[in-house]
């Protein structure tokens, strides 16, 4: 993984990678379900589109930048071209809702989605409110039975309309597994059902694919009046203009800026708006680490001999390409831990990365046991806590095993991260509101939800209960006793991470462990070193 120096262009550079688009970073927020959703996915919509804009350069005429985004929208599943219009209607139009004359440059929009089309008007400059944004008519009768009911959008929420359909869909088509999922999930919550069979195939495929349903049965209703309950086939979700904006029977035309269904708009776009979130938080955290690396780790100049000695002699250098001990280290701990090092691996088979160094330090002004560095590929241990190694150990193997992405962002671990924000936010909830971690928790500092939830954290930590529960191995390298940050005793994460971590920690081979515990040596007896202070293990994230 590279040096990371550019925020945005970053963000979307892996978001690409992953198949999702960049939706804009302009502060946007999870649609609240315990709110009027149509209101806050219009605000949504307006902010996307903002950003598509934005991202097209200060210094363009209206006339390039409707050019460009002409190039943009061309070809996609919902189209648009856009055209600067001095057609009185849409003037006339645009004067009726404002109560008087608009100089500003009116634009007539044409979406197409398969077989159907749909005009609609805007005006660059001027903003409507969300009262006067939908389906018009003039009150002169000539001029209504010439053209019928009319459009009129905001110019920035008919572009983030069309980028963010476009985006989903592209989605769609790249993560099918993710998207049948998020649907049979929404099925599952709202309990309404083509058929009882329907039923009971939801079911089975939400636990197969790890996920616990509900299992709530509101009613069966046939699917004519309710299309997202045709789950099966990916390629039919958001797939017609039906699928997006209400039509209006009396009035003959699509209304561009109503979606027809605003709760499921919301659950796919607090999908794409968690993915984008992500990997915003990730960029943050690399770049940040980037520059603590750059400032703080290059090998010490003063070690002593016989440190240095030890740095190139050592259990570590199996698996490390590069081994160091700053010169303040005990080397009779170093002893102890080598040794708790080779008891794990007798029972664990950890990766071989010679092109990662290890390096054992003091990180007390960085408020953290221990740290890995994915771009300086380096994990650092404080040598006070050396209980902090397995879980940096860990996020080297979520950083190195797939090429160009993380294990902690792919679909298989999905079902833990989502079980896992769902079990901490409702023990964080439970905390009295003076409490110091929940404070921490709900703040702005580096250290607060978007660090604790991270998929990277989550990744680490799952993986270092499911060595110390549910493999049974007792280690000072390792430390999973915190009940909210390692929630073991939920018994549905628990199962999910045995099968996940299964698949992906390599034991090793059966024999071996018999032997070893056939020579009175099993790791559970070995002596633990003592943890000098109580530090919560913490790395990455912040928004």
């Amino acid at each position: 993984m590279s040096k990371v120096t550019d925020l945005r262009r970053e963000v979307k550079r892996r978001l690409t990678e992953s198949g999702v688009a960049d939706l804009g970073g302009y502060k946007l927020k999870a649609i609240d379900f315990s709110k009027k959703q149509s209101t806050q996915l219009a605000n949504t919509m307006t902010k996307i589109g903002k950003g598509v804009i934005n991202s097209l350069g200060e210094e363009i005429t209206e006339e390039q930048m409707v050019h460009k985004l002409n190039e943009m929208f061309k070809d996609k599943p919902l189209s648009l071209s856009l055209e600067i219009t001095e057609d009185g209607l849409a003037k006339d139009l645009v004067r009726s809702l404002n109560r008087g004359p608009i100089k500003e440059t009116s634009i007539r929009a044409t979406l197409v989605m398969g077989d159907k089309e749909q005009v609609c008007y805007s005006s660059l400059g001027y903003k409507p409110t969300l009262k006067k944004q939908g389906t018009w008519k003039f009150n002169n009768f000539s001029v209504y039975s010439k053209y019928g009911y009319l459009n009129f959008i905001d110019f920035e929420r008919l572009v983030g309309i069309v980028h963010f359909f476009n985006s989903l869909r592209e989605y769609i088509d790249k993560n099918e597994n993710m998207a049948k999922v998020t649907l049979a999930k929404l099925i599952d919550e709202r309990g309404t059902y083509k058929t009882p069979e329907q039923f009971a195939e939801i079911q089975d495929y939400l636990k197969a694919e790890g996920y616990k349903p509900t299992a709530y049965v509101s009613g069966y209703q046939d699917t004519k009046y309710l299309r997202y309950l045709n789950w099966e086939d990916t390629k039919d979700y958001f797939s017609t203009m039906d699928d997006l904006f209400y039509y209006g029977n009396s009035t003959g035309v699509y209304n561009v800026s109503n979606f027809d269904n605003n709760y499921i708009v919301s659950v796919f776009y607090n999908l794409l708006y968690s993915l984008n979130k992500e990997a915003e938080n990730d960029v943050r955290l690399d770049m940040s680490n980037a520059s603590d690396y750059a400032r703080s780790y290059e090998t010490k100049k003063n070690i002593p001999e016989k440190v240095k000695k030890k740095m190139v002699n050592n259990k570590f250098n199996k698996h490390f390409g590069y081994v160091e001990f700053d010169e303040l280290v005990d080397l009779d701990k170093i002893k102890l831990i080598e040794s708790e090092w080779e008891e794990i691996n007798k029972e664990i088979l950890f990766p071989i990365n010679k092109d990662h160094s290890l390096r054992f330090r003091r990180l007390g002004k960085h408020k953290a046991a221990g740290l890995y560095f994915p771009a300086a590929k380096a994990v650092c241990v404080d040598i006070q806590e050396p209980s902090s190694m397995i879980h940096e150990v860990l996020h080297m193997i979520d950083y190195t095993s797939l090429h160009n992405a993380n294990l902690s962002s792919s679909y298989e671990f999905r079902s833990i991260v989502e079980r896992y924000k769902e079990i901490t936010d409702k023990r964080v909830d439970k905390l009295s509101d003076e409490d110091g971690f929940k404070k921490r928790w709900n703040g702005s500092t580096k250290y607060n939800k978007d660090y604790y939830q991270s998929t990277r954290e989550i990744f680490a930590r799952c993986g270092e209960m499911y060595i110390e529960k549910v493999l049974g191995i007792e280690s000072s390298l390792v430390k999973s006793d915190n009940r909210i940050l390692y929630p073991s005793d939920d018994d549905f994460l628990f199962e999910l991470c045995s099968k996940y971590y299964n698949k992906i920690i390599q034991k090793a081979p059966q024999e071996r462990i018999e032997e070893t515990k056939a020579a009175g040596n099993p790791s559970t007896k070995k002596e633990k070193l003592i943890d000098l202070k109580e530090v919560t293990q913490i790395s990455l994230f912040e928004m």
